[in-house]
């Protein structure tokens, strides 16, 4: 055992269990080891380990369930650096009780920022708020959230870069104080888990050079002692290999090799080789890590400088060998028809390379399984993958499985060693379920797949195993709008049998975690695909903890003017049989001049209450965050929404180009209303609902226009028109109520003239053409196009 795995022991270890076994502090048997004064140590923290943690001891192998539960943490996707996915220190959850999950919480995630990952999670850190267990969840525009693990509660949000998207996952340092996030700004931060503030400097934030973060970060303390970050992004299809200590990095550019260290070489054209396995293993035994370059444009493989559609091993520092002109890894595999699967882009790689148990064929002491869109599955000799003992060769993978019943494979498997009889199973999910294998080996040590279950059920993402139990999510991916099941499942390994299934919402490629006797999952349309809200979700056994409850509100952002008033849903969930009366109010954030209502609700059953936020005139205008508490049992929970005052009239001048007024974020369907007041009846005045602020018509989504002609119509994709032929006057005030769904690109547009009754103006128009793929909603903005002097006044505008 090293020192690092010792130390990180005795870091976990319980204040009271240190202090009851020596008269040492924490720091000071650290010291101890280091300074090699162990053996006296040694032999009291080998019996306390032993009695205490014979789970992590157990390494890789099945344990029967402790007296007392201990607390684990979930570092990474695919819980270990070598994305095995087997939880084997879970004692609470198994075949037998699985049945009698039931939902902890429920609580919405940033708006407009679904997740494309999985969670990760760690336990007792101190935080403002006491000390708690800690969920934390990356969206695929760049807000990073940690959230009570045991209530739901927001505990603190940053975001990074939030333009574009990713299809990544954070990952937390095997020192417990910093979780990495893989950034839309082109860069990994480190961040303090407790409250979320960032390290700078000594090379922080780390440059990773741009291009989608597709595949879940990895991080694993190499044979050196050195703790290494795997970033991979697209771009020249690079890994960024960050020393977490030093902040030195090595990155290998797999389009074009031959310029290491350095991201997007000027002097590089192609960009096909991009990385998408959902995990990348760092496999401690060979001190290698190992990645997939896809199949995307640019250049064919050649073995050389373009990596295209292969497995490529790197040492553990993440370095490139320059021989010849060609940037080498320290091995590869690449396929003998790889023209043949670019061409038809089955993207071997985004099925993930998952390792066997070491030692599992004598012949092959170490084993990966690689699924792909090609339809196959293959096991690779990860000692020497193309058998010709160096890079740049094709062929030679140990075993390949043609396997149509998988379809599409394309997210990370799971390997469980059944501790009845010792049999290593496998379990592949794709485009048409789960199915599960087991691994044989004859005498001569020549392994191979065998399917023995499958559950044809839709697109299925990443699987995991926890105490013998198999979780995966079912009907995902890109079309789950479509599909109608949209569950968690656990399953019987052995047999396929389906044990439990939890609700959840639309989702992409997120996957669940299984930790503490709790699964978490994590939901919300992503990966460019428009869909509702996500949502993080925890179910656990009813026996397990103290009775509590858990509180959510929403929405997440409410908008009004000065004067004006708005109603938050308060919703408070029993928690392991909790009881009673519980108290909620506003008891933070309000600005002058607001006041909120107060109510109560009785639990059990679960159970909502609304709290009504009221202005006055002298309110300020801006945003302001308010903390609504929930007080019962001697508890206190608090969730967190957005209030944003309005200025209650904005005009628009001629000249004077676009006045944007920021909006609460909305992701879903949602209804704008505002009076609108032309001076002139030729005025071609414009409203228009935009995310962020905007200074040209393309930047709108949603537009009434009071047109030069002296009618009021609307923007239909392309195009402006009406379905009714509405004149307007100049000043005169008209009301606009605007029913707007964002999933599915679509507007009505409703206008009620001074004394008249309300006229359809457009009924399902689409969103502006240049904004068909937008997610979310955050402004509006006024415009007047004529030369003439004029002026356009909007006034009260609101969301609800």
């Amino acid at each position: 055992m090293r020192n690092g795995t010792i130390s990180h022991w005795i870091h976990t270890m319980p204040s009271w269990k240190i202090s009851a076994q020596a008269e040492h502090s924490k720091e000071e048997v650290k010291v101890m080891i280091r300074r090699k004064c162990w053996l006296p140590v040694m032999v009291v923290f080998t019996l306390v380990l032993v009695a205490q943690f014979p789970l992590r001891v157990s390494g890789y192998q099945d344990a029967a369930a402790a007296a007392a539960p201990v607390k684990v943490d979930w570092l990474q996707f695919a819980f270990t650096p070598d994305k095995t996915a087997n939880n084997t220190s879970e004692t609470t959850i198994n075949t037998s009780n699985v049945s009698g999950l039931q939902l902890l919480f429920n609580v919405a995630l940033p708006a407009g920022d679904n997740p494309d990952g999985a969670p990760v999670l760690l336990t007792d850190i101190s935080t403002a708020s006491g000390v708690r267990d800690l969920i934390f969840v990356q969206g695929e525009h760049g807000h990073i959230s940690a959230f009570d693990a045991n209530n739901g509660a927001v505990i603190w949000s940053k975001a990074f870069g939030t333009g574009g998207t990713n299809n990544s996952a954070p990952a937390i340092d095997p020192n417990r104080m910093f979780i990495y996030v893989n950034g839309n700004d082109g860069f990994a931060h480190k961040l303090n888990v407790g409250d979320g503030s960032e390290v700078m400097g000594g090379g922080w934030p780390e440059r990773t050079g741009g291009g989608k973060a597709a595949s879940e970060l990895t991080v694993a303390v190499a044979a050196n002692g050195h703790t290494y970050l795997y970033a991979a992004n697209h771009g020249q299809g690079h890994i960024t290999t960050i020393d977490t200590t030093t902040g030195s990095q090595h990155v290998f550019n797999a389009s074009c090799s031959q310029f290491p260290d350095v991201h997007n070489p000027t002097s590089c054209t192609s960009t096909g080789a991009r990385p998408w396995a959902r995990g990348n293993p760092y496999i401690a035994s060979l001190d290698k890590f190992f990645f997939s370059a896809g199949n995307n444009n640019g250049n064919a493989w050649d073995g050389c400088t373009m990596w295209k559609e292969s497995w490529l091993a790197l040492p553990a520092n993440g370095s490139t060998h320059i021989s010849g002109g060609c940037g080498l890894p320290a091995d590869s595999w690449t396929g003998t028809d790889v023209t043949v699967t670019v061409g038809h882009d089955q993207d071997i790689g985004s099925g993930g390379l998952t390792p066997l148990p070491d030692g599992l064929s004598s012949k092959f002491p170490h084993l990966g399984v690689n699924p792909g869109k090609d339809h196959r599955i293959r096991l690779l000799n990860l000692d020497n993958l193309s058998g010709h003992a160096a890079p740049g060769h094709q062929g030679g993978e140990v075993q390949t499985l043609s396997f149509s019943t998988g379809s599409l494979m394309r997210a990370q498997s799971a390997v469980w060693t059944n501790p009845a009889n010792g049999q290593v199973w496998v379990f592949i999910t794709g485009n048409s379920g789960t199915h599960g294998f087991t691994v044989d080996v004859d005498s001569a040590g020549n392994p191979s797949l065998n399917n023995h279950w499958n559950i044809q059920n839709g697109w299925t993402t990443s699987a995991v195993v926890a105490n013998g139990v198999l979780f995966t999510s079912a009907d995902g991916g890109e079309h789950t709008s479509t599909a109608t099941l949209h569950q968690v499942q656990a399953i019987n390994p052995t047999t396929g049998a389906i044990l439990w299934t939890g609700h959840i919402d639309l989702f992409h490629w997120e996957s669940p975690i299984v930790v503490n006797g709790t699964v978490y999952m994590a939901d919300g349309n992503s990966g460019g695909f428009a869909g509702p809200g996500g949502h993080l979700r925890a179910w656990r056994l009813n026996n397990v903890g103290s009775p509590d409850f858990s509180l959510s509100a929403s929405p997440s952002s409410r908008s009004i003017n000065p004067g004006g008033s708005t109603t938050y849903t308060a919703t408070v969930t029993p928690v392991n049989n909790f009881a009673g009366a519980v108290d909620v109010s506003v008891s933070s954030g309000l600005p002058s001049g607001a006041t909120a209502t107060s109510c109560t609700v009785t639990v059990p059953p679960a159970g909502s209450c609304v709290i009504t936020v009221s202005t006055t005139s002298t309110t300020p205008t801006g945003t302001f965050q308010l903390t609504i508490s929930a007080t019962g049992g001697g508890m206190t929970h608090a969730a967190t929404v957005r209030l944003i005052v309005t200025p209650p009239c904005v005009t628009a001048t001629n000249g004077g180009g676009w006045v944007n007024t920021p909006l609460a974020s909305q992701a879903g369907t949602f209804t704008a209303q505002f009076d609108v007041t032309p001076s002139i009846a030729t005025i071609g005045g414009h409203v228009g609902i935009s995310h962020g602020a905007q200074t040209a018509y393309t930047g709108f989504a949603n537009i009434v226009r009071f047109t030069t002609t002296g009618t009021i119509d609307a923007r239909n994709g392309a195009s402006y028109s009406a379905a009714t032929t509405l004149h307007y006057t100049a000043g005169a005030t008209y009301h606009v109520r605007m029913a707007i769904n964002i999933p599915t690109h679509q507007y009505s547009i409703f206008v009620t003239p001074p004394g008249g009754s309300e006229v359809t103006i457009g009924s399902n128009f689409a969103f502006r053409t240049e904004q068909n793929t937008v997610t979310s909603l955050n402004n509006y903005g006024a415009f007047v196009a004529t030369t003439t002097a004029s002026t356009l006044r909007v006034c009260n505008f609101t969301v609800q």
